[in-house]
């Protein structure tokens, strides 16, 4: 019995023995089985990867996938640092087109204003052209006080002159006559004076010569302005 007993202790050993390790075995191996079956350390190393990749990988491509794609297209840094110059130069050609159209403005005034002082001269030379050229025996003093009127003081002086040293023999050959201006033009002008060249015919009867007889005259007419009006300055006969 005691034997037995032994025997069976030793068997309940063995039996333990022999069942205790293959539990552990078991276990071991269906820990490591499990592990194995399961993916414990693949999922570590997959969630790892994984994370690698979408984290920390992906990131830093996206960033430099963005850096690329805004330089090749060239925005928006790049274009906000060509604005400035833009401006600048949209600002430079706004002033540069008002200043031409300033100066564009201020030629057609001058020569608005230049060819309406050419065509008054011209007028008023015309005018004095005749003045001077037409006179009557009966009438002296109204023929020279209308060439006096449209004189400069200096030019009425000496127009004075020679009336009074004419008028006598103006009266004693009852002499009359009468100015026609064929051609006028415009030698020199500016908005303060004018020199003007004129053809004039004048038809003259006096008792010497009772036939009318043609005197044609070549005129150079210089004229100011002063006031509202032109005025003749200085006469010569050429």
């Amino acid at each position: 019995m005691s034997g037995e007993t032994a025997t069976g202790q030793d068997g309940t050993g063995r039996m333990r023995g022999h069942s205790a390790e293959p539990v552990v075995e078991s276990t071991a191996e269906s820990t490591a089985e499990s592990a194995a079956g399961s993916g414990a350390e693949p999922a570590v190393e997959s969630a790892g990867e994984s994370a690698g990749e979408s984290a920390a990988e992906p990131i830093v491509e996206s960033t430099e996938d963005t850096t690329a794609a805004g330089v090749a297209s060239g925005t928006p840094e790049p274009a906000r640092r060509r604005r400035p110059g833009g401006r600048a130069v949209l600002a430079a050609a706004v002033v540069l087109l008002l200043g031409g159209l300033a100066t564009t403005g201020w030629l057609l005034h001058r020569r608005a204003t230049e060819d309406a002082a050419r065509a008054g001269a011209l007028a008023a030379g015309r005018e004095y052209a005749l003045a001077l050229t037409t006179y009557d025996h009966q009438d002296l003093a109204g023929n020279f006080d209308r060439v006096a009127q449209h004189s400069s003081p200096a030019f009425a002086r000496q127009y004075q002159e020679v009336s009074d040293g004419l008028t006598q023999l103006i009266q004693q050959y009852q002499a009359t006559s009468k100015g026609e201006v064929l051609h006028a033009g415009v030698a020199e002008s500016s908005a303060d004076r004018a020199v003007l060249l004129l053809f004039v015919d004048q038809t003259i009867t006096n008792t010497n010569s009772p036939e009318p007889r043609v005197d044609r005259t070549r005129m150079r007419l210089t004229l100011v302005h002063s006031g509202d009006q032109w005025l003749i300055d200085d006469v010569q006969l050429i």
